[in-house]
This record gives structure tokens, C-alpha cells and sequence, in this order.
């Protein structure tokens, strides 16, 4: 059963663009329904603010909202306020009950009030919601899904300084695809989500493909002076305003080559847990 993407966009902003900033550039209704959402929320909202009417959807239409790390700037403030005493810790600070609130949002501006999922996954949150979006296609669970992916990057921050999370210059971001079971109006198709319990696994499959100069890939920082190599004929994916993106923020690449690309096939390859990998493979 053929899965196609029907609608593809992305949205990247500033680490400094602050509230106030971000309400202004949704459409008057839209500010209207977010006015009291977090920075977080806004995030997720703009790539799908000015294009709702490209989104098919239906009464049977799903929700799949990822998340790496959640609403870290919100959760980083209220346990500064905290720490200083200015603050009580109350159960919408933490990062979950943020995801979920933030999901909640997107429902109530895209109108879809079916099956709705929100998760966190610190290597593979996007791929994971894609992997179940599409299996509720199959299944009819939905008849189109909505899955999204949004991160907020902070320099060194608080809350997590481990080395792999911890990468410079990085922007917060999110990406949005609709996926349907019709091919008509398609932006591209959705060939495969493949599985690999290592890099090795991964690099041995990715050699076995046919590649020509429309054949292109993108992978994850973690990725890049470790063990998984290439092969020949295959060409990172750079679009200009996600090439200094921490890459496991995972959508915005692969929504950036569908919106862009009208002619080629990506591998969109991330890393999880214990070395595990992923690849999802598009074609336009």
C-alpha cells in the first residue's frame, strides 16, 4: 500500500525571536486562538499557519506531534524561577505536559479532533510518529495523518549538557508532512521506513542501492565523524536555511526536500538508542 505526502513545510527562527515576535507572524486568527501559548507551541504553529488550506483532512484525520527535547526554554525558566525562589513548581512546567499542551494546540488550529499522539524520543522522535502514522494508514485507523516534529535548541544549557546534545549554532525549528493514501496532488512518496539494529547494518543495506546524481541523503550529526560512510554516488542533502541545524531535529531536512525537490529520491537516515538506525526513503 503506497503512501504518499501531500503536504510538506518547515519553519526555522532565531533563538532571540521571542514571543511577541512569533505571534505577528501567524495570521489575525490564528494569533487570536494562540494568544496564550507558549514559545514552544508558536514554533510548531508556523509552518502550517499559512497554509491550512493545503492540508486535507477529515473527520478520520490523525495527529502525530514529536518532539528530542520538548519546550526546553520554558521548562529551563521556570526551574531558574525556582532556584531564586520566584516560583513554584507547578505540573504544565515540565516537558512532557508541554508536548502534549503544544499538541492540543495544533489539534484546535488545524481542526482535527480524531486520533491525536504526542511523544518524546531524545534520537528518533520523528521517525518514530512517522513509522506509527503510517502504520494507522494501513491499518484505516485514519485517513490522513499529520505528523510534525518541533525543537527548541539552547547553548548549554541547564537542563541537558551532555556532550550530544550540546552542538553550537543551532536554531529552533519544526516541520510538518500530511500524509494520504491518494496519489492526486502528491508532493512525493513515502518508499520505506527500514530498520537497522547498527551503523553497519545500515552502511552494508545503503551500498546495496542503485544511485544516480538525483539520489541524495541526509544524516544526523552524531553520525558525521562516526562509522557509518556513504557510499559512492550519494550526496548530502544541504538546503540553505537547515544546513546549520543540529540535523536530528530530525523533519525539517526531509520536509525541506520534498517542499524543494521536484525531481530525486532521498534517504533520510537517523540514529536511536544503542546504535539502532533508521531510513526513510522518499522519492519525487
Amino acid at each position: 500500500m503506497t503512501i504518499y505526502i501531500q503536504f510538506s513545510n518547515f519553519f526555522v527562527c532565531e533563538k532571540s525571536t521571542d514571543l511577541t515576535a512569533l505571534k505577528n507572524e501567524l495570521p489575525a486568527t490564528v494569533r487570536k486562538s494562540l494568544r496564550k501559548s507558549s514559545r514552544f507551541s508558536l514554533i510548531a504553529a508556523q509552518p502550517l499557519a499559512n497554509n491550512l488550506n493545503q492540508l486535507y483532512r477529515d473527520e478520520m484525520s490523525g495527529l502525530y506531534f514529536a518532539s528530542e527535547r520538548g519546550p526546553l526554554a520554558n521548562t529551563e525558566a521556570c526551574l531558574q524561577d525556582f532556584k531564586q525562589g520566584t516560583w513554584q513548581l507547578m505540573p504544565f512546567s515540565f516537558l512532557n505536559v508541554g508536548i502534549n499542551s503544544a499538541c492540543f494546540d495544533i489539534a484546535q488550529l488545524v481542526n482535527i479532533n480524531g486520533k491525536s499522539l504526542a511523544l518524546s524520543d531524545a534520537d528518533q522522535g520523528f521517525a518514530t510518529a512517522l513509522q506509527i502514522a503510517c502504520n494507522d494508514l494501513r491499518s484505516k485507523a485514519v485517513s490522513s495523518a499529520l505528523v510534525g516534529t518541533v525543537d527548541e535548541h539552547l547553548n548549554q544549557s541547564a537542563i541537558f549538557t551532555a556532550p550530544s546534545h550540546s552542538h553550537g549554532n543551532t536554531n529552533d525549528s519544526a516541520a510538518w508532512m500530511n500524509l494520504t493514501l491518494n496519489s492526486e496532488s502528491a508532493l512525493a512518496k513515502l518508499d520505506g521506513i527500514y530498520h537497522f539494529s547498527t551503523p553497519q547494518h545500515a552502511e552494508t543495506w545503503l551500498h546495496r542501492q542503485t544511485y544516480d546524481e538525483n539520489h541524495f541523503f541526509t544524516l544526523p550529526y552524531t553520525l558525521k565523524e562516526k562509522s557509518l560512510t556513504p557510499p559512492d554516488g550519494l550526496t548530502e542533502y544541504q538546503h540553505p536555511a537547515t544546513k546549520t541545524l543540529f540535523t536530528t531535529a530530525q523533519g525539517v531536512k526531509l520536509a525541506a526536500f520534498v517542499k524543494e525537490t521536484s525531481n530525486g529520491c532521498l534517504f533520510h537516515i537517523t540514529k536511536g538508542a544503542r546504535g539502532a538506525m533508521t531510513i526513510v526513503k522518499v522519492s519525487t
